[in-house]
């Protein structure tokens, strides 16, 4: 398969023994990075073979829950939510129901690795544990808030493919991805992380940034959209103390 040949090629060699293939993390790791090097040049679906191979092996050599499945399953849903600009209608709608289900599985992983069981927090008792798990924690953040980033884009564009007043007059989808991007400040383990941490505060205000605008731009402005603005203004004032972004004009008017 050629794909699977230049993943390959792209795989670091530790010594001069024949490539492990697919059964090595090196090789799902440089087969992502060509996958999402394809994606940009708009080889879709030689994107999605890999990113799919990919997922199988990480599935088989990590777990089910594992963050990096997470990231991959993420990795697939942009996939979709670009290939569903190139198809019909209904191939395009089923599509995009593909991705939200990639999407839903990703962050169902990503709290669950957040918000961990007692069992697994007291098993937790070493350094390098303590260090390896808050690690995770940062990946799964920053995935967290890109799949629900995602989740606002996937109702955007099936609205494009609906073409209805109806279906598009407010998005939902959008608001509950927001009211979880909202949720996350309150947590006080992940406050922390915010607080702490520019690259995923960075990734957090631009979730914010982008959900609310989905929001803002629909037909219909409701009071509890009002409100959810009010207190995202309040968030990133606290994250963004020298800055005076206006992301929510209407709110001075």
């Amino acid at each position: 398969m050629a794909i699977y040949n230049r993943a390959i090629q792209n795989a670091p060699v530790l010594n001069s023994t024949a490539v492990q293939g697919w059964e090595s993390l090196e090789t799902v790791i440089a087969a992502e990075s060509l996958a999402l090097t394809l994606q940009s040049l708009g080889n879709l679906k030689e994107s999605q073979e890999l990113l799919e191979r990919c997922l199988a092996t990480r599935r088989k050599i990590l777990s089910e829950d594992h963050v990096q499945v997470a990231a991959n399953l993420l990795h697939l849903a942009r996939v979709g939510l670009l290939s569903s600009k190139h198809l019909q209608t209904s191939d395009a709608e089923a599509e995009l129901d593909k991705a939200r289900l990639l999407l839903d599985k990703s962050i169902r992983i990503t709290k669950a690795i957040l918000n961990p069981s007692k069992k697994v927090q007291k098993s937790v008792d070493t350094a390098s544990a303590l260090a390896a798990s808050e690690r995770e924690k940062h990946e799964a953040l920053i995935v967290l808030l890109q799949s629900l980033d995602a989740v606002g884009l996937l109702e955007v564009r099936r609205c494009e493919v609906l073409m209805s007043k109806e279906s598009c007059e407010y998005p939902f989808e959008a608001e509950l991805a927001f009211r979880d991007c909202l949720a996350i400040f309150k947590e006080p383990h992940m406050r922390n992380i915010l607080m702490n941490t520019p690259d995923v505060k960075a990734e957090y205000l631009s979730c914010l940034n982008r959900l609310s605008s989905i929001i803002r731009d629909s037909a219909v402005e409701t009071e509890r959209a009002k409100e959810l603005f009010e207190e995202a203004q309040r968030i990133e004032a606290e994250l963004s103390p020298r800055k005076h972004r206006k992301w929510y004009k209407f709110l001075s008017n």
